[in-house]
């Protein structure tokens, strides 16, 4: 891109001037409204680079409302005070871009637009922040262009306090009919002084915008440059833009390789973070294996041990119960024997007591055959053979149903 720059800065109010022109005036004029769109053949909607257009109206109208003062009056009432309609409340800058619209064909003609587009709404936002409300591209000119919308951010939303000429003849004029100085003369004083700071302004914009895209700081007709001078100024423009980029290439290379070190110091940090915890993983894994180990030999040791001591119960349950066994076979063997000396006692008490009964019955039958008296001794003849019966079947009692081996009494 090869050219002169081209930007200007202006403030406006509510109430038109003697061109007409107003804040209403300025946006409808952006935004392509038709009633102000006549000098365009064929106007085309903007395009927003920053912003909402479509409300930057009702915006402004918040803005200079919210910045309304009360005063109190001589009866004591108190008053609302609006912002005067007069008052600059708007401040709005052109940029337009040295190269047709007709010559912007290529991909890399329209990529230099776009690059010249993003650098000056990054000067504007670096240059007025947050008081750029709104960025626009207009693209049915012969020339790009763009219009930035700012609102002042000071308590009396004078938009003067934005524009840097006006502030200075503004300070060059009080100072001057301060010291006495003729109004004429503080008029000029302020004038010059516009026109000093507003030069500072266009050279600021020049080494921030105009150099790096290749701009000369104005065109030859304005300086009565020669065509030799002229292109030897775009030349250099040219010359200075290239070396530019390629500074700028050169600190995005080490950008990039700076990047590249932190990543690869962020990957060795990484690395060193996970081989640090792959160590510390493998030491607790180490002292958990150790762990499990020491466990699974507790465990083995336990169950020796208990498998001892089950074997000492089996062993000493065993001893204890063939011990138990000999005691209940000799308690057996002696309790059987004594069975049997009882069995045997009995049977010679009931052998005893039959050869009684015998001589008893013999007895008795003397006596009945002596007194006579048969029917007596019949009677007691048949309870004494009863008697005897039942000791005759003591003595030989009928074998158990069961089989059992115990002897009966």
């Amino acid at each position: 891109m090869s050219g002169p720059q081209f930007t200007h800065l202006q403030t406006w109010s509510r109430k038109p001037n003697a061109a007409g022109q107003s804040v209403d005036q300025v946006i409808a004029e952006a935004t392509r409204d038709p009633e102000f769109s006549t000098h365009v053949e064929n106007p085309a909607p903007p395009r927003v680079l920053l912003g909402t257009p479509e409300t930057f109206a009702a915006d402004h109208t918040a803005h200079v409302a919210a910045r309304s003062t009360t005063v109190k009056m001589a009866d004591g009432s108190e008053r609302t005070k609006a912002i005067r309609k007069d008052r600059h409340t708007m401040a709005s800058v052109v940029m337009s871009y040295p190269v047709p619209r007709s010559a912007i064909i290529t991909d890399e003609a329209k990529a230099k637009l776009a690059a010249w587009e993003k650098r000056n709404v990054d000067w504007l936002r670096e240059k007025y922040g947050d008081q750029v409300r709104v960025v626009l591209a207009h693209d049915d000119e012969t020339h790009p262009h763009l219009h930035a919308w700012l609102l002042p951010d000071n308590d009396d939303a004078d938009a003067t306090m934005l524009h840097p000429g006006k502030v200075a003849k503004k300070e060059v004029e009080a100072r001057c009919k301060e010291n006495g100085m003729k109004p004429r003369e503080a008029v000029k004083l302020g004038n010059r002084a516009l026109k000093e700071a507003m030069t500072i302004w266009q050279d600021e914009y020049h080494q921030l915008v105009g150099v790096p895209e290749g701009l000369t700081r104005s065109g030859p007709k304005r300086r009565r440059l020669s065509r030799e001078q002229w292109k030897a100024e775009k030349a250099t423009a040219k010359a200075i833009q290239k070396a530019m980029e390629c500074a700028d290439a050169a600190e995005s290379r080490v950008a990039v390789i700076e990047d590249q070190e932190r990543k690869v110091q962020a990957e060795v940090v990484t690395l060193k973070n996970v081989h640090g915890k792959v160590m510390r993983d493998k030491d607790g894994l180490s002292a958990r294996e150790s762990a499990v180990s020491a466990r699974e030999k507790a465990a083995e040791a336990k169950e020796r041990r208990l498998e001892a001591q089950a074997t000492q119960i089996i062993q000493t349950a065993h001893t204890e119960a063939q011990a138990l066994t000999e005691q209940a076979e000799t308690l057996w063997a002696e309790t059987q024997a004594e069975c049997m000396t009882m069995v045997d006692k009995a049977r010679g008490e009931r052998r005893k007591i039959i050869r009684f009964m015998k001589r008893v019955s013999d007895i008795v039958v003397r006596i009945g055959s002596a007194l006579g008296r048969d029917l007596l001794g019949k009677d007691l003849m048949r309870d004494i053979a009863s008697i005897e019966e039942d000791l005759v079947a003591a003595e030989n009692p009928a074998p158990e149903a069961d089989g059992g081996d115990s002897p009966g009494l």
